[in-house]
């Protein structure tokens, strides 16, 4: 694994300049692997999703992609309408896919580029209804531990999942779970 001073990790919109660092990118899941190589600059030029990039020097480490989304109020908890009127859904910007070069996994990337995203999220809030950041995540404890610590919480429907996930006990076979995040939270100095 190669160490690296996250103070010079820097973010660039995905483009062609990029091509030769993007095919050679690895991060040991297949389907993330296959977003970044063949799928992800077509999807930014249909106007789908945007990806950014995760440098560090001429390497690239990570990449995540943002996409516009909404929330169905059935799937949010009870609590997370104190403050808010009741609409069928709400809109929020989602975290289409995050993924780090394994040669450089578990070292912050991962938490850099999610603090990039959510504050892209609160900066679109001020220009356009924003309420909520939305991930469809893995399952995969150290994946929902990842959003988990960062205050994401399941939609009600997977809440016993990931229970069930995080103390060892779940057994089915399902690919992900749902997962969102409140922007009506303080902002803690996330940029973007």
């Amino acid at each position: 694994m190669s160490i690296i001073d996250l103070a010079e990790l820097r973010f660039v919109k995905l483009s062609t300049a990029y091509d030769g660092h993007v095919s050679q990118f690895d991060c040991s899941q297949s389907d993330l692997n296959e977003f970044i190589r063949t799928h992800a600059l077509q999807e930014q030029y249909d106007r789908l999703s945007v990806t950014r990039l995760a440098c560090y020097h001429n390497l690239l480490v990570g990449y995540f992609s943002l996409a516009n989304s909404s929330i169905v109020n059935k799937n949010l908890d009870d609590r997370d309408y104190s403050n808010i009127r009741r609409y069928p859904s709400y809109p929020a910007l989602m975290i289409a896919r995050l993924a780090v070069h394994k040669d450089y996994q578990r070292q912050g990337i991962g938490i850099k580029m999610l603090e990039r995203g959510m504050g892209i999220a609160y900066k679109l809030s001020d220009h356009v209804g924003c309420r909520f950041i939305t991930v469809d995540v893995k399952v995969d404890l150290r994946a929902i531990k990842f959003y988990t610590r960062f205050g994401f919480k399941p939609r009600k429907k997977d809440y016993n999942k990931v229970e069930e996930i995080l103390h060892g006990d779940y057994r089915r076979n399902e690919d992900s779970v749902f997962m969102y995040f409140d922007l009506w939270k303080p902002y803690l100095g996330w940029c973007c």
